[in-house]
C-alpha cells in the first residue's frame, strides 16, 4: 500500500494512495466526549508527536444496531472524521463537508454510502465525512435540571459539526482544499441540523453554501419540551429527576437501554433534535433566516416524491392515526395534522396511503419549501429539486436518492448492495442505463452546486433559480424536467419553525 503523509495544526498524519485519490480515515478533530466531558461541548483536539496513522475509520457513535451501520466498534469516543482528496496539494480545491441522518439516534460518517471516491475522482472535489454525538449523548437538554453548565447539552451533536467544521477552516488547505469554499450537505436528520447551523451564532463563516435533501429546520424545540424528554428518559433510567447527576456516569449501555425503552413503540421520532436553549442556539432557524441570518448562503434543497412511504406502516388499518403517535411526532402540531389527514381520507384509496399522503406533505415538503420561500425573501439563491424516480413498489421513499446522489449505483456495487440491505424493497430493482444516467445527472449536479453554488448542468433542462413566485423544482426521473410546482398551503394552526409538547 502506497501511503501519503500530511501535517495538521495538531500533528502529522499518514493516509493511503487509492488510485487516482488519497483517503484519510479516523482523523480526530475535538477531545474524547467522554468521563468529565460527557454531556459538555466538544473541546479541541491534543495534539501528538511522531506520525498517526490515518487507515482506518474511528469509532461510530453510540447507538443500537441497523443495518446500514458499519461493523466496526461504537463508542462514546467517537468525535473522528475522513478524507477523500484528488490530492493534498496547494489546489484549493471546493470542499463538501456531510452531515448524516438518522433521526438523530443512527448514523455514522463511515457509512459505506458516504463514500467521497466519486465526488474527489470525478468532481475534482475535497469531501469530509464526521461523526457527531447521537440521542441522550448528543441531544439531551440538562440545562434545566444540572444548570448553566449544561445550557448547550441539548444541541451537543450540532456543536460537535461546527467542531468538525473548525478543523476543516484550519487543516483542509494542506489537504487540496479551499476553506472559503466549504458547502455543507446532510440529509434528513443531517439536513435539518444543517438547517440550524445555518443560523447559529458558532457556525457563522464557517461554510459558504448549504444542501439540505429531505429535511429543514422544523425539529427544533423549546427548553420546556426538551426539558420533558430528559424527565422521561430519566424515568425509563429508574431515577429521579433531582438525580440527573447520576447520567453524567451511567454506563453507556444503560443510557442506550433507557433511550431505547423510551422510544419503543414509537420509534426514534423526534425525541431528541435541536434545542432553542438562549445561548448555543437563540432563535427558531426559520424565524431567524425570514431575519436574514443565513442571506448570503446560497442552498440547494428538495424532498423525495414518497418521502414516507416505508414509515406510515403502523397503524395502517386505523381511520385515524394514533394520537400518541401524533403527538409524539408533532407536538402542538397535531390538531393540523389531524385535519390534513381527514381531507387526504377523502381524496385517498386507503387509511394507509392518506396517512402516507399527510406525513410526506409535513414531515418533508411542507417545511423544505417554506425554509426555501423564507430564504429566497432574502434575496438569496436557492434551488429546489424533487426526486421522483420511482421503479420500486414504494415510489421515491426516503433516503433512496443517496445513491444516486453519491453515484454508488454505477462506481461501486458493494454499494448498492448495501442499499439493498438497508432496503429490502430494491432487491427486485434492475437498473438500466436510464437509471445510471439520472445518477451521472445527480451527481454532477450536487458537484456543480459544492463548486460554484450552482447545480445548472449540461445534461440538465435550464434550471432556474427558486424565486418564491414561480417556485420552479427540478423534478429528477427519466427524465428530468423543471416545473413551476404549486404552492403547498399547510393547515391552519401548522407550524414548521419548530414545535412542543403539551405533555
Amino acid at each position: 500500500m502506497e501511503t501519503v503523509i500530511v501535517e495538521t495544526t495538531r500533528g502529522k498524519i499518514q493516509g493511503e494512495q487509492a488510485g487516482r485519490i488519497q483517503i484519510f480515515k479516523g482523523i480526530p478533530f475535538a477531545q474524547p466526549p467522554v468521563g468529565t466531558q460527557r454531556f459538555r461541548a466538544p473541546q479541541a483536539p491534543a495534539s501528538w508527536s511522531g506520525v498517526r496513522p490515518a487507515l482506518t475509520f474511528g469509532p461510530s457513535p453510540i447507538q443500537e444496531d441497523n443495518p446500514s451501520l458499519p461493523r466496526g466498534p461504537r463508542s462514546e469516543d467517537c468525535l473522528y472524521l475522513n478524507v477523500w482528496t484528488p490530492r493534498a496539494d496547494a489546489a484549493r480545491r471546493a470542499v463538501m463537508v456531510y452531515v448524516y441522518g438518522g433521526s438523530f439516534v443512527m448514523g455514522s460518517g463511515s457509512q459505506s454510502l458516504y463514500n467521497g471516491s466519486a465526488f474527489a475522482t470525478h468532481g475534482d472535489i475535497v469531501v469530509v465525512t464526521l461523526n457527531y454525538r447521537l440521542g441522550a449523548l448528543g441531544f439531551l437538554y440538562l440545562g434545566q435540571l444540572l444548570g448553566a453548565d449544561f445550557t448547550t447539552s441539548g444541541n451537543n451533536g450540532l456543536l460537535d459539526i461546527i467542531a468538525a467544521l473548525r478543523w476543516v477552516r484550519e487543516n483542509i488547505a494542506a489537504f487540496g482544499g479551499d476553506p472559503e469554499q466549504v458547502t455543507l450537505m446532510g440529509e434528513s436528520a443531517g439536513a435539518m441540523s444543517i438547517a440550524t447551523l445555518l443560523t447559529m451564532p458558532e457556525a457563522q463563516g464557517l461554510f459558504a453554501r448549504a444542501t439540505m435533501q429531505s429535511g429543514a429546520s422544523q425539529t427544533t424545540r423549546d427548553m420546556r419540551s426538551a426539558t420533558l424528554v430528559t424527565r422521561r428518559l430519566l424515568r425509563h433510567a429508574r431515577l429521579q429527576p433531582q438525580d440527573a447527576h447520576r447520567l453524567l456516569t451511567l454506563p453507556t449501555e444503560e443510557i442506550s437501554a433507557a433511550q431505547n425503552r423510551m422510544i419503543a413503540g414509537v420509534g426514534a421520532q423526534r425525541d431528541f433534535g435541536p434545542v432553542v436553549d438562549g445561548q448555543s442556539l437563540p432563535f427558531y432557524p426559520l424565524d431567524a433566516v425570514k431575519q436574514g441570518y443565513a442571506a448570503y448562503i446560497p442552498i440547494l434543497i428538495g424532498t423525495n416524491h414518497d418521502e414516507s412511504n416505508l414509515f406510515a406502516t403502523t397503524g395502517s388499518q386505523q381511520e385515524l392515526p394514533d394520537e400518541t403517535l401524533l403527538y409524539r411526532v408533532f407536538g402542538t402540531n397535531a390538531l393540523a395534522i389531524q385535519t390534513a389527514y381527514a381531507r387526504a381520507r377523502l381524496e385517498s384509496a386507503t387509511p394507509k396511503a392518506a396517512w402516507e399522503k399527510t406525513l410526506t406533505a409535513y414531515r418533508y415538503h411542507i417545511p423544505s419549501l417554506q425554509l426555501a420561500q423564507a430564504q429566497a425573501a432574502q434575496g438569496s439563491p436557492v434551488w429546489m429539486y424533487r426526486f421522483d424516480w420511482n421503479k420500486n413498489p414504494f415510489g421515491a421513499f426516503h433516503a433512496l436518492e443517496l445513491a444516486f446522489v453519491w453515484k454508488t449505483i454505477r462506481d461501486n456495487p458493494d454499494n448498492m448492495r448495501d442499499l439493498r440491505q438497508s432496503f429490502p424493497q430494491l432487491q427486485s430493482v434492475t437498473l438500466e442505463e436510464e437509471d445510471v444516467h439520472l445518477a451521472d445527472q445527480m451527481h454532477n449536479a450536487w458537484s456543480a452546486f459544492v463548486r460554484t453554488g450552482n447545480p445548472g448542468i449540461s445534461t440538465l433542462p435550464a434550471w432556474p433559480r427558486y424565486d418564491g413566485i414561480q417556485r420552479y423544482t427540478m423534478l429528477f426521473n427519466t427524465p428530468c424536467e423543471v416545473q413551476a410546482l404549486p404552492e403547498c398551503q399547510p393547515e391552519a394552526g401548522f407550524e414548521s419553525r419548530g414545535f412542543s409538547w403539551n405533555a
